[in-house]
């Protein structure tokens, strides 16, 4: 059914057309857990780095080990201030744009069936219709839900770690 409301378009493409004015919270929750999950890679690195200022210790006068200590636990615990705000700015983004989108998307589809003359909802049961466009507005927003949450935060966890494996050690992308 959905074709035949924008010709020649899947699902991906019709969500897109009822995403309409929801775009820019679409790309602000895709900036946020951007940078969640950043800041949540750099928060393992800088950890790191405290460990190797641990344990090189004997090398490097108490006065200087200290300040760099306490430096990086000071740029770790902003580190993570940052995250956790873009994690609950995230979520409150998405909890509100999952309610508009899903309004969105059951608005455009049961304009499509009012257009459709009486004798189209004697031969389909008007209910089964309801559910039918209650299952696609919920079944596409599962799918932003879970390319959101899931897929984003891997793909950029998995490209900052090459980064930080790249800075560390060339040796240990081979």
């Amino acid at each position: 059914a959905i074709p035949e409301i924008y010709p020649g378009i899947g699902l991906l493409a019709f969500g897109w057309k009822c995403l309409g004015p929801l775009k820019p919270w679409f790309f602000s929750i895709f900036i946020t857990i951007i940078l969640g999950t950043l800041c949540s890679t750099a928060m393992t690195y800088v950890t790191k780095l405290i460990v190797d200022a641990l344990t090189g210790a004997g090398k490097i006068p108490n006065e200087v080990l200290i300040q760099n200590i306490s430096n990086l636990i000071f740029v770790n615990l902003g580190i993570g201030i940052v995250m956790y705000i873009a994690w609950r700015i995230s979520g409150y983004i998405a909890s509100h744009y999952a309610n508009a989108l899903d309004l969105r998307i059951e608005y455009t589809l049961f304009k499509y069936i009012s257009h459709h003359n009486p004798g189209y909802f004697f031969n389909h049961f008007a209910g089964a219709l309801a559910t039918k466009i209650n299952n696609v507005s919920s079944g596409y927003f599962e799918m932003l839900d879970a390319m959101h949450w899931t897929l984003i935060g891997a793909v950029v966890s998995f490209g900052a770690s090459i980064v930080l494996f790249a800075n560390i050690h060339p040796l240990l992308l081979c």
